[in-house]
């Protein structure tokens, strides 16, 4: 379309930062590094445009309403009843060609009742599963970071899966921490990765045959660079742990399976048994059996997610 730009208004929710709302005649909303609503607009100044609660962030999966107008030369734009932000433009008119929305393919989260020039838009010809929003069904492959005090990421499974594979990325510049933990509903077989001096450190306990297999690469891992993990069960009887192109594989006695998943952090029944921190760095598409299990809904911090991994240091006690 081509059309000279009056108003502009949608619902929204979004649970990624880093990504872009809705682009349209060289004017951006985008979702900073931090969660909030920004405005971009050529030759002025960033602005941060909040919500009712001030210094809240808005990629929450809560519902927000933003409204936009051009008066005159005055670009208008405002979230819900907040405060108005306003930049004055160098004409008094916006021709508009197109809209774009989830510019990069980053955006995660859903837009609706999009109303320009008081016409509200339809998306009929949309595919009937991009006319919902299915928050619940999307499963996170972005990066998931983990910092000084956050909580451990915690999967439990309705039905324990069975363990065939797991699989993950990871970055960190950690010499010794826990990286995940998965066991099974009577943690008689458990599973945990670590870094210990900064090598990796895979141990397989079954606590009813009294077996314990212990798997390091004599690798450092504490590089910053990414580095693949795979942990395979070949044949229900060998276990092979696999660092990048890097293997090792060893015999297990049994099959078994997984109920509960604690990332960053070992899992609370277990934690006493090993004195290594929790995990500083980033993780990202993690998957059981070759399924992503992580939902947003796993994720209380929305800031949690990026797309790039910014990774820090720990704190000195």
């Amino acid at each position: 379309m081509k059309s000279f730009f009056k108003t502009l208004s949608f619902s929204f929710r979004a649970y990624s930062n880093i990504s872009s709302l809705i682009e349209f005649g060289g004017i951006n909303l985008n979702i900073d590094i931090d969660g909030y609503l920004t405005l971009i607009i050529p030759d002025r100044q960033i602005q941060k445009i909040f919500s009712n609660e001030q210094e809240k962030i808005i990629n929450n999966g809560k519902f927000y309403f933003v409204q936009i107008q051009l008066n005159n030369r005055t670009f208008e734009v405002w979230i819900d009843e907040n405060q108005k932000i306003s930049i004055e433009l160098s004409s008094s008119f916006l021709i508009i060609e197109n809209f774009i929305f989830g510019l990069h393919n980053q955006f995660i989260g859903c837009i609706e009742n999009l109303t320009y020039n008081n016409q509200l838009f339809s998306f009929e010809n949309l595919p009937l599963n991009r006319q919902k929003c299915p928050i619940n069904d999307i499963y996170i492959n972005q990066i998931i970071s983990f910092q000084e005090f956050d909580r451990p990421l915690i999967i439990q499974f309705n039905n324990p899966e069975e363990f065939q594979i797991f699989s993950f990325s990871f970055s960190t510049q950690e010499s010794n921490s826990i990286i995940c933990s998965l066991v099974d509903k009577t943690y008689e077989n458990l599973l945990i990765l670590s870094i210990h001096s900064e090598q990796l450190l895979l141990i397989y306990n079954n606590n009813n045959r009294k077996q314990r297999i212990e798997m390091s690469m004599n690798y450092s891992i504490n590089d910053r660079n990414e580095h693949k993990i795979i942990i395979k069960l070949i044949n229900k009887t060998n276990l092979l742990f696999q660092f990048d192109d890097n293997i090792i594989i060893k015999n297990i006695t049994e099959i078994f399976y997984i109920y509960r998943i604690s990332i960053g952090k070992l899992d609370e029944f277990i934690e006493e048994y090993f004195d290594e921190e929790n995990f500083i760095g980033c993780i990202k598409d993690m998957k059981l059996n070759n399924k992503s299990f992580i939902k947003l809904e796993h994720i209380d911090q929305s800031n949690r997610l990026t797309n790039t991994c910014q990774l820090t240091k720990r704190e000195r006690k």
